[in-house]
This record gives structure tokens, sequence and C-alpha cells, in this order.
């Protein structure tokens, strides 16, 4: 909707140096993961720009650790495909279809799990490996939220009613995973952020500037195409609905809005180096502290040149045959 120019960008440009590799591995395990068979993940990685996605937006995350980021967004679009159709407006069959997920993260083994679950299983243990119960836990919570706001968005869906903007934006931060994806500057930088700085209130509001920020740009590329579909879960259509705006009148608020979030994130974490001393923290940890704030002002801009990359959002809709078994199907 609208070109680069236009978004406030909270850095430069900076591309993680091992994308080639990146490619190649994970376009092996999409396939090999049993997802997609071998020529259709070669056009699903290519035409999606994964490796590049997972460069731009951990550009300073070790490899070969960042290979299970791509894998993540390869597995995370195809399990959102199947809420383009009938089930993402039945909150039922949404329950049924995060449900095995859910299990997961609270620690129980699903029954009869699908080629995909299995393969989130898998990602979810590389992700917690080496890392502290209370990241374990955190990242848990953020899982548990995104994979609940699939079923809050499915009940708006099937009674046709509008969420208010206000309403729609404290789904979305929650609904867009971006939260999960911080959490993995962490891991894949074989660090934690304090305890202490997690705890405080400027904190919070660089968390929350952020999500905002990430999930507006994906608002404003996606939203042309959502509105070709009558999906109306997009910040752009819930503003325009409720003002009674064009699309490209909304597109311009939205956009206002997205800058301003942006500069909220810089002012906030600026904001947030000036409690390190008050905060008592120790050299090591204002290190772990200053990396996570970097990485973040890394994730923002890698995911804004990679929404203007990819062509996920530029054409219609597309469905790339995913191994999913239906319930109760053997496992291999």
């Amino acid at each position: 909707m609208f070109p680069i120019e236009n978004f406030f960008l909270p850095g430069p440009e900076l591309m993680n140096p091992h994308r080639d590799e990146i490619f190649t591995d994970n376009l092996r395990w999409m396939s090999a993961s049993g997802l997609l068979d071998p020529s259709t993940a070669t056009r699903y990685c290519r035409s999606y720009v994964i490796a590049d996605c997972a460069s731009w937006i951990w550009p300073l995350g070790r490899y070969p650790d960042v290979v299970d980021g791509a894998n993540l967004i390869g597995w995370f679009f195809l399990h959102e495909e199947q809420f383009d159709g009938p089930a993402g407006s039945d909150p039922e069959r949404t329950r049924e279809a995060v449900g095995d997920l859910i299990a997961l993260i609270q620690g129980r083994r699903p029954e009869h799990p699908s080629v995909s679950t299995r393969a989130f299983a898998q990602l979810l243990a590389s992700f917690n490996e080496g890392m502290s119960d209370g990241w374990k836990a955190r990242h848990a919570e953020h899982w548990l939220r995104f994979f609940t706001a699939y079923i809050v968005e499915a009940r708006y869906r099937s009674t046709g009613a509008w969420p208010t903007v206000e309403e729609f934006t404290t789904l979305r931060r929650d609904s867009i995973g971006n939260a999960v994806m911080f959490d993995l500057i962490e891991r894949f930088g074989h660090f934690e952020t304090p305890a202490q700085i997690q705890d405080s209130a400027v904190f919070h509001e660089m968390i929350t500037a952020a999500l905002d920020a990430t999930m507006l740009q994906n608002d404003l590329v996606s939203a042309r195409r959502e509105a070709e579909a009558d999906d109306t879960h997009n910040t752009v259509l819930v503003q325009a609905h409720q003002h009674g705006q064009t699309l490209e009148e909304a597109g311009h608020t939205v956009l206002n809005r997205c800058n301003t979030r942006a500069r909220d994130f810089l002012r906030a974490a600026a904001a947030l180096r000036t409690t390190y001393h008050y905060l008592d923290l120790n050299p090591v940890q204002r290190e772990a502290a200053e990396k996570f704030v970097t990485g973040l002002a890394h994730w923002l801009r890698g995911h804004l040149d990679w929404h203007l990359a990819t062509n996920r959002y530029s054409q219609p809709a597309q469905s790339y045959t995913t191994h999913h078994e239906p319930p109760g199907a053997p496992q291999p």
C-alpha cells in the first residue's frame, strides 16, 4: 500500500551474513519435516523469501540457531493457511485446530499429532534448549496468547461483529504472534534479558510499542488483499469501518499511527537505558539488556524490509499442500 520511504525506520537495514546457509538448511527442513514435498518447498521458500525474513529480523542471531527461526516462519505461514477458509470463522473448528499445539505448550503430549504438530514440537524443544525456566515460562505464555487469539478472531468472524479499533489493537498484539519472535532474539543470541529489566514499566512500554508498530506494518501491507478476501481482521479495515473512511484514507491514518508507535519504541528504548544504573545492573546484565534493545530495533526494521520484499501480500492468497493427517490417524 505504501513504499518504504513512507515508513519511519528505527535503524539501518542489516542482514544476517549466513543468509545463504539459512536458505539451504530451511529448505531441507521444510521437506524433511514432512510439511511440504521438495519441489513445493522450493517454490514456497523462494516465493515468500523465508530465509531473507529470518536474516533480516535476526541479523545478529547465531548460526545455525537462527535456522530454526526460518523453520518457524515456514511452519507459521502453513499453519495460518488453514484459517483462510471456513475454519477461520468457526470457533469450534479453530479450537480443535490449535488444541494439540496448546497441549504441547502446557506440557501434554497429543494422542495423534499431525505432521504440523510434530514439526512444531521439534521447534519448541529447540527454542527451550539452554534457556532458563523463567524464559521458558514467558515464551510459553506468549504462545498460549497467540493460539488463543485465533479462537477469539473466529468468534468475531462467526457473528459478523466488528471490534472497535481499540478492541482490535488489544487482540492483534496477540494474534500477530510477534511476541514469540521477540523472545528468540535472546535465544539466538545466547543471552537473557535481566528479570529486573523485564519487570519494569518502561520495558513493557517498549515491547508494546514494538508490537503495535510491527502489527500495523503487517496490516498496511496486507490490507488490500484481505479486503478482497472479505477478511475483516485488519487494522486498516477496522479503522475504515469504524470511522466511515475509504481504504486509502484509513491507510493513511494507520500509517501515521504505525510511525508514531515506531518513534514511541525508540523513546522507550532510550528511557530504558537510563534505568540501568537505578536497577543496579552489573556489566553482564547491562550488556544483555543492550543486546535485546538493539536486537528489537533490528527486528522492527527487518520486519518491514521483508514485508516490502515478499510477494505473500501482493498477490491472491496461495494454498500450499501440507501433510496434515486426519484426527485419529496413527503416527508413522
